[in-house]
């Protein structure tokens, strides 16, 4: 998620929004809340993807039950 944060902002490296969805979506696998929120954001928004509401609706939900 970290590195998905730098990417997309350029911080530190060159700016490369859909290099951050591939970050944020490896997050989001692995039940990290962050990354669920970032990719379903980028999802939301077509932030370096093509914007898919229903995916990202999909996201938001199963982040609903990550421990946390």
């Amino acid at each position: 998620n970290h590195m998905g944060l730098l990417c997309e902002f350029g911080i530190g490296v060159e700016k490369q929004e859909n290099e951050a969805v591939e970050w944020y979506f490896e997050a989001a696998k692995k039940g990290l809340l962050e990354g669920i929120l970032n990719f379903s954001r980028c999802l939301m928004e077509g932030i370096g993807c093509k914007k898919d509401l229903f995916t990202a609706r999909d996201w938001l939900e199963a982040g609903c039950f990550v421990d946390h």
